[in-house]
């Protein structure tokens, strides 16, 4: 198949997965994650259980088939390229999502870690997130604590992985904060305590004390 004949509706972001040799992508409004593999050819690797654009798509869905799974605007990704899972940021459902390779074994992204969702039956389960109500409505403020699905986000924007600290970090776009789910499960504040919402009372702060910096919408994290 010709990769310029595929058909992407906003992709968001892409990582390069250097154990699987192939491009992955967040079809942003197809709400889908895809591949672009190593001679150009495009797949789905999960999502198609929603309707595309901007209509609500209804609740998230974990899945044992990933093609059923269902997503609202993904929009950001990484691979843990020990065990081949991906970790997706879910904008509208304001979740952290894990996608499985297929007949995956119980092993933790991180030792003595929750499984996060990969039990060997979910090709897509959820990592983190299920406090906050779905859609561009403020859920209120952001929930740290040791019970992940009680979590509360206001749209996750990226991920990225932490191996010195066995930890998932992700930007928090609307709680403007940096926020980490590490290996026991537990969602913390690293950074960031501003205002939430839409808008900012001031752009920026920095402190020494991070939790006391302020942060406008942070979208992008990485991990050096």
């Amino acid at each position: 198949p010709n990769p310029l004949d595929a058909r992407f509706f906003n992709p968001a972001a892409v990582h390069y997965s250097a154990m699987a040799q192939r491009l992955l992508v967040c079809d942003l409004k197809n709400n889908r994650v895809r591949a672009i593999d190593a001679n150009g050819s495009v797949s789905t690797i999960a999502g198609g259980g929603a309707a595309v654009g901007d209509v609500d798509p209804g609740p998230p869905i974990d899945s044992g088939d990933p093609l059923m799974a269902r997503f609202w605007f993904p929009t950001g990704l990484t691979m843990d390229e020990r065990t081949g899972r991906l970790i997706v940021a879910e904008f509208y459902n304001n979740r952290v999502r894990v996608i499985c390779p297929l007949k995956a074994p119980a092993i933790p992204i991180y030792p003595s870690a929750p499984t996060m969702g990969c039990d060997g039956n979910l090709a897509v389960g959820t990592v983190a997130g299920g406090g906050s109500n779905r859609g561009s409505t403020d859920p209120g403020p952001a929930i740290d604590g040791p019970d992940p699905f009680a979590a509360r986000m206001y749209n996750p924007h990226s991920v990225a992985l932490d191996p010195i600290a066995c930890r998932i970090i992700f930007s928090d776009h609307f709680s403007h904060r940096i926020r980490a789910i590490h290996a026991n499960g537990a969602v913390t504040t690293i950074a960031g305590g501003g205002p939430r919402g839409a808008l900012s009372s001031q752009s920026y702060v920095d402190s020494d004390d991070p939790l006391l910096a302020r942060f406008n919408g942070p979208n992008g994290v990485a991990f050096d």
